[in-house]
């Protein structure tokens, strides 16, 4: 994970990685990728967004809340077209890149 943290939120993640499998919507191969990230900061995360590489035709990120408050977590699941890539985590002074 490579960070750039200057609001003194502290951002962990927990990944797990899940087989390949087909999506009929997208006629393709997909990588699904469990996350779970935890701002266990004292400051407030606003503009919040995540992404990823190579993302699926459809649904590659849920929708996800646009603040991430200090002290919670957040449970997803990101679909790639790709088996390795990246997780983009954004927000107001902060960004984070987590490799799968």
């Amino acid at each position: 994970q490579n960070t750039i943290n200057s609001y003194s939120s502290e951002i962990s993640y927990e990944i797990t990685k899940l087989p390949v499998a087909y999506d009929y919507s997208c006629d393709a191969n997909d990588t699904r990728i469990n996350v779970v990230l935890t701002n266990d900061g004292m400051k407030v995360v606003t503009d919040f967004t995540v992404s990823v590489t190579n993302p699926v035709c459809v649904g590659a990120v849920p929708s996800l809340p646009s603040v991430f408050n200090q002290s919670s977590t957040l449970k997803f699941t990101v679909y790639s077209n790709d088996v390795n890539g990246t997780i983009t985590v954004a927000g107001n002074y902060t960004l984070g890149s987590i490799s799968f």
